[in-house]
């Protein structure tokens, strides 16, 4: 849309400045959002400018004035805002205004207008570091009123001589996995020369979830018929995991977890029996397939020694290679060590 030629010389008009109507009801208390539309021209030609810089509350919009200088801000807040229109060679002109309950969706805040500037020659010299790590970020632009002026060097230092309107500036840094940063030069006629610390903050990149999956650890030959036999779950098993939850002092503390045990003494006098079993009839213990010969199996085995434990309390579940049926015992203790 072409504006006529009616605003120069033309005084901002911003109607909603300090609209806040007299005696109007007050909407419900509930956060909402107004959408502001306006044009940026030229207060002495009354020319539109386009590619102006809108940053409302210190923050550079994305949306700058199209080439009839109309521009469109969406998702403003109630409450009190400062607005700064800014574009090369003009003087940066600054809007205080409130938007309250009572203002429509949809406000025509009119024209800005922004006169040239008496541009000046400034020096700017500074470095931008990381603010975790103090060290120097390189190749970072560093741009002056939505123009980059110059790169960073690769230790963040940079330094430029610019010719920049009297007033208002607006520097922003931008750097990939850093949070934006902007920062408004006050310019003065005396100003000849600036120096910038800049210090960006690491952003925070939400990343997706990352899925690593690990080839099970090889299973030893000696614990190849252990996992096959736990399948069909025909009797009680301890995992190597499971057996380093335990922390067991002694190989009995082992033992003393499983159901259907019954580990009671201590010292040399510790025995093993199952309490559904007749009198005097005691489990079988095998080690790595071999009779167990001492009667005490916390002698001559250490805990850190066992790898995994079966247990089989009934005679229709021991596995028929370890079941000998009339011998005087009854279940089948299987114990495998790690070597």
């Amino acid at each position: 849309m072409r504006l006529p030629r009616v605003f120069a010389p033309v005084t901002v008009v911003l109607c909603l400045l300090l609209l806040v109507a007299v005696g109007a009801p007050i909407a419900a208390a509930q956060e909402r959002t107004v959408t502001l539309t306006g044009w940026v021209i030229d207060s002495t030609s009354g020319d539109p400018i386009g590619q102006a810089m809108l940053i409302l509350d210190g923050a550079v919009l994305r949306v700058a004035s199209e080439s009839d200088g109309a521009f469109v801000i969406e998702n403003v807040s109630e409450g009190p805002h400062t607005l700064l229109v800014q574009k090369h060679a003009f003087a940066t002109k600054t809007f205080e205004f409130v938007i309250t309950p009572d203002h429509p969706a949809s406000i025509d805040v009119g024209v800005f207008g922004l006169a040239e500037a008496l541009l000046q020659e400034v020096v700017l010299v500074g470095a931008v570091t990381d603010l975790r790590s103090g060290e120097g970020v390189g190749a970072t632009p560093i741009m002056l009123n939505g123009r980059v002026i110059v790169l960073a060097d690769t230790e963040g230092e940079f330094a430029v001589t610019m010719m920049m309107p009297g007033g208002v500036n607006v520097l922003e840094v931008r750097r990939v996995g850093y949070e934006p940063l902007t920062v408004e030069l006050q310019i003065e006629p005396e100003t000849t020369e600036l120096t910038l610390d800049i210090t960006l903050r690491t952003a925070a990149v939400p990343l997706r979830p990352v899925v690593v999956e690990t080839a099970p650890a090889p299973v030893s030959r000696r614990l190849q018929g252990f996992y096959e036999r736990k399948r069909y779950e025909n009797g009680t098993f301890l995992t190597p995991e499971q057996i380093d939850r335990i922390s067991a002092q002694r190989v009995t503390d082992i033992l003393r977890t499983i159901p259907g045990l019954r580990v009671y003494g201590s010292g040399m006098n510790v025995r093993i029996d199952i309490p559904r079993c007749l009198r005097n009839l005691q489990p079988r213990i095998l080690v790595d397939n071999l009779e167990y010969a001492h009667s005490n199996i916390d002698i001559g085995l250490q805990p850190q020694d066992i790898a995994a434990v079966e247990v089989y309390t009934a005679g229709a579940r021991i596995p028929v290679q370890y079941n000998r049926p009339g011998s005087r015992t009854c279940g089948v203790i299987l114990i495998w060590t790690k070597s």
